[in-house]
């Protein structure tokens, strides 16, 4: 319901019940705290949602803390064992944010596809070392011009989708993207 202030495209859901919040708390000074975003999960998501609702409010936008929360969501699914993909349909401004955050993801992966595997790499592969579903990994690909046609001889099938790491590097060049990621995996305690 809060978040309805703030976003017109959500819908009221009043069963707070079925899930579970994740408030992100900016520490001013010793004494005093701010609440500046938070997201929510499913307890229990049959689509496997990592996330359900994400919100910053509108004063600490723009600072990258939404992408905080949107690694933190594949992290918890990582912990489970689990790919990861948002609730949908995504509004405007979370399909911008989850489209940085998959592109980045995927970028940052390219080292472990070139120490683990000498070749060909599918969007299995992609999906199972960001923690991405394979439809996100693909909207992804296609958002960067990664995933191309090519004609590949040798083959019965002449046509055949490969993955352009080289454009892939561009995307991440342009927009000046880190290779480290926000959360260390090792400094998450679940309670």
């Amino acid at each position: 319901m809060f978040t309805k202030l703030f976003l017109d495209t959500k819908s009221i859901c009043f069963a707070v019940e079925k899930f579970k919040f994740y408030v992100l708390i900016h520490h001013v000074s010793s004494k005093s705290e701010q609440a500046v975003g938070f997201f929510s999960k499913e307890n229990l998501s049959w689509d496997e949602n990592n996330l359900a609702c994400i919100l910053i409010f509108p004063p600490f936008q723009s600072q990258g803390l939404g992408q905080l929360l949107i690694e933190f969501s594949y992290q918890l699914s990582a912990l489970d064992g689990k790919l990861g993909s948002p609730e949908k349909p995504l509004s405007e401004y979370g399909r911008k944010s989850y489209l940085l955050y998959w592109c980045t993801a995927i970028y940052r992966a390219l080292p472990y596809f070139e120490k683990e595997k000498s070749g060909n790499v599918s969007i299995n592969d992609i999906s199972m070392a960001t923690g991405i579903k394979q439809e996100d990994v693909v909207d992804a690909l296609k958002s960067m011009d990664a995933l191309q046609k090519r004609n590949i001889e040798d083959s019965d099938e002449k046509l055949h989708w490969v993955v352009s790491k080289t454009n892939i590097e561009n995307w991440a060049l342009k927009r000046k993207v880190k290779t480290r990621p926000l959360i260390d995996p090792n400094y998450i305690l679940i309670s």
